[in-house]
């Protein structure tokens, strides 16, 4: 990812951080940016996140990997001081400690050491050579002596000789872990571009997504004005109703009274009637049983 494009984004993210010590700041910056860009502060937090979790994780396994070669080489001088070799000669014993304390301080005075190496091998050559010399004119005893003195120099000089061997297959080893862990630290940075860099382009996309949903909601605020004004004509309309179905039932009501009213006085009317019709029968009947009466009394 090219540095201009992250350069940005770090400043911002440190910017957000800078914010976060200060609560009232923290506050007032939350309450505004989310209020307008929730998505935005929220995919920045999520790269602040993944970018300190990446950071940790390498902190990490590069305590780990050192707690692990420190245990290496414990181990190695333990190993060495198990199986040093003991035949009982002070010139080995000698050897042997001066390879152990070469082993154990090579990082301090390495120089120290290869100068007992340099004088165990001019030692064993100044023997030689006074051997050769003192050839004639020495003893077995004295040709012994030297002999034993020269091969003690030189049994010095193999051991300083495999100590340095053993140091620098030792550092090879570092220099090969070393370089592991530069090519894993290297594809971690470029795993963790790769992430900044969705990371962004989520957050582009989220500043796409923001504007199409602020038109809608432009939008959908105006479809909202216009139905809450046909949604108040509409009760005021049903208002109108109700009171021409209140009236209406008012009204009905009445006339529901009225017609059982009427009914009861159609029924006391019939009533009226027939009583009326049976009276007026009686009266006929009555008159013609008078008017019969009278008639028959006025043939006698």
């Amino acid at each position: 990812m090219p540095a201009k494009s992250v350069q940005p984004l770090r400043s911002l993210v440190y910017g957000l951080e800078l914010i976060t010590n200060n609560v009232l700041l923290y506050d007032v910056v939350v309450y505004r940016v989310m209020r307008h860009h929730p998505m935005l502060v929220m995919s920045l937090v999520l790269v602040s996140r993944l970018l300190e979790a990446q950071m940790l994780h390498q902190s990490k396994r590069k305590r780990k990997r050192k707690r692990k070669q420190n245990r290496k080489i414990k181990k190695d001088d333990e190993d060495w001081m198990r199986n040093c070799p003991d035949e009982g000669s002070s010139i080995m014993l000698d050897s042997q400690r001066n390879t152990w304390l070469y082993l154990t301080a090579i990082t301090a005075n390495e120089n120290k050491a290869t100068n007992i190496a340099q004088d165990a091998a001019n030692e064993a050559k100044a023997a030689s050579d006074i051997q050769n010399a003192a050839a004639a004119e020495a003893s077995r005893q004295i040709k012994a002596q030297l002999a034993d003195k020269a091969s003690s120099a030189a049994k010095t000089a193999e051991a300083i000789l495999i100590g340095k061997m053993s140091v620098v297959t030792q550092l090879q080893q570092e220099v090969k872990e070393a370089q592991a862990v530069v090519d894993e630290e290297v594809g971690s940075i470029r795993r963790a571009k790769d992430l900044v860099k969705s990371a962004v382009l989520a957050a582009q996309q989220i500043g796409e997504e923001y504007k199409t949903l602020s038109q809608s909601l432009s939008t959908l605020t105006k479809n909202v004005e216009v139905s809450e004004e046909a949604s108040q004509r509409a009760r005021r309309e049903l208002i109108e109703q109700e009171q021409l179905v209140n009236d209406a039932r008012r009204r009905l009501h009445e006339l529901t009274k009225r017609t059982r009213q009427a009914k009861r006085d159609l029924e006391n009317t019939k009533i009226a009637v027939m009583k009326a019709n049976a009276a007026a029968r009686l009266a006929q009947e009555n008159a013609a049983r008078i008017k019969s009466r009278f008639a028959s009394f006025d043939k006698s």
